[in-house]
């Protein structure tokens, strides 16, 4: 059995048919989707400019990752769980669009630099709290954060308007 046709599987099971062809169902969990996101990359974006020094300056970044952290996560949450039940409903359709695949790699690397941000900076963000411009890592970090970011959100736009 193939990719393609486990996908096919999943999108014909009971539960993937009855989330496509709930009328409120799936409307529902897709707005659920949409504002994860808006929390969790919103959120995330304001973490990303204080990270490449150019917004909250004068707050230490330790602070302001602290105070987002909560709500970010309980975003991402809301967007991974919503996201899991739309493929669920539809995933044979969306495995073969190109857009897909992209969205998911660079969904990856957000995870990846997200990972790596925290394992090599995380407990050390106090020592650059007050340091005018932050270390080239936090701003790698920040950086490919909101690329990543930006073309996963690009690409979900894309395969939710070629299906």
């Amino acid at each position: 059995m193939n990719l393609l046709e486990i996908c096919q599987a999943i999108q014909d099971s009971d539960i993937g048919m009855a989330l496509l062809g709930s009328q409120y169902l799936f409307p529902i969990i897709e707005s659920a989707h949409v504002l994860g996101l808006a929390l969790s990359v919103g959120l995330l974006a304001i973490a990303d400019l204080r990270l490449i020094g150019a917004f909250m300056r004068r707050e230490p970044v330790s602070e302001v990752l602290q105070q987002l952290r909560p709500w970010l996560l309980s975003g991402f949450a809301l967007m991974f769980a919503s996201g899991i039940l739309l493929f669920w409903a539809e995933a044979a359709k969306v495995y073969v669009n190109p857009m897909f695949r992209v969205k998911m790699l660079f969904l990856l690397f957000a995870g990846l630099n997200a990972l790596i941000f925290e394992w090599r900076l995380g407990g050390k963000l106090f020592l650059w709290n007050d340091r005018p411009a932050p270390p080239f890592g936090a701003k790698f970090a920040g950086w490919t954060s909101l690329v990543c970011w930006t073309v996963v959100i690009l690409c979900g736009r894309w395969v939710a308007y070629q299906l």
